[in-house]
Formats: C-alpha cells, structure tokens, sequence
C-alpha cells in the first residue's frame, strides 16, 4: 500500500474515533440526557477544519489522477467526490442544529436527535465506501508515475488532533477519546 494510503487509512481511523463520541452523545440524547453540546460542536468544528478541508481535497487529487487513466470504479470514485462537496454541507448544517439546541432555538432535540443520526451514518458510509473497495483499487492500480504527479500537486497539513501535538481547542476531543468518560 502506498504511504499516502496509508495516511488517509490512519485519518478514517482517527475520524471513526470522532464518530464513535458523536455516536455515543447521540445515545445519550436518545435516552432522554443532555449531551456534551461542546463535545459536539468541538468534534464538528474538527470535521469542517480537518476532513472537510483537507482530507478530502488530498483525496480528491488522487482520485482525479485515477480517473485520468483508469474507469473501473469511476462511478463509485466520481460519487464519493460529489460527496466530498456535500459532506461539508451536511457539516455546516449539523453545526447549526447544535447551536441552534443550544441557544433555544426553534429546533428540537427530537430534530437534533435525527439528524445527528443521519450525519454519523452518512460519514461511516462515505468511510465504508472508501475503505471498503477504492482505497484497495487505487493501491492496485496507479503507477509510480500516478504517484508523483499525485505528491506534486498533494496540499500538505498537520491534524490537528491526531498529528503529533494536539491544538488547544481540541484537547477536550483528544482527552475523550484517550481518558474516555
């Protein structure tokens, strides 16, 4: 398996851990508590920041030099581009509903509930997806060659949580999901 692989591999593991807490504030709401609403935000914060920003679009050139040369799963590839654009939408909004919660707003938790639901399996799906075939297809497929012109045109950045050292503002995420509550 190639390296940058390998990396995007490590950020769905890490994203999967952010999941897991969303999922577990989610089971907390179902049954009638508050939810961590900070915990929330922060962990959404981290996925427009990181994933949305980032990940994505360092997947997005790889995908681009896939379709270039190969269309054996172009559907499947084309279709998780597509969802690159409309994950961080779905992101905004689920900040929203948590603000919007969290100030009083019109919306209900029954609402939040829902669609913190659908958010969580919307991403594991996209992860699935990923993970699951494409990542196998493209280790299978591109060349040495597909490989630099990948890394030439690759944006590079540092996780913010899970890359060496953890930002501030994401160290009650960091500590939830080393100390775990």
């Amino acid at each position: 398996m190639h390296p940058l692989i390998s990396e995007l591999h490590q950020d769905h593991v890490n994203l999967g851990r952010l999941l897991e807490l969303l999922q577990r504030e989610l089971d907390r709401l179902r049954s009638g508590e508050s939810p961590d609403y900070f915990l929330l935000i922060d962990v959404i914060d981290y996925i427009e920041s990181y994933p949305d920003q980032i990940h994505h679009p360092r997947e997005d050139v790889i995908f681009r030099v896939y379709l270039s040369a190969h269309r054996d799963e172009a559907e499947d590839v084309k279709r998780l581009m597509a969802e690159h654009v409309s994950l961080v939408e779905e992101s905004h909004q689920m900040r929203r509903a948590v603000e919007q919660v969290t100030q009083s707003a019109v919306s209900s938790r029954d609402a939040l509930e829902s669609q913190l639901a659908q958010f969580i399996a919307r991403q594991w799906d996209h992860l699935n997806l990923e993970e699951g075939r494409i990542f196998r297809v493209l280790s299978e497929s591109l060349t040495a060659d597909d490989w630099k012109q990948i890394e030439a045109n690759l944006p590079s950045a540092v996780d913010p949580i899970f890359g060496g050292a953890v930002q501030q503002r994401y160290q009650a995420i960091y500590d939830q999901i080393m100390i775990g509550s």
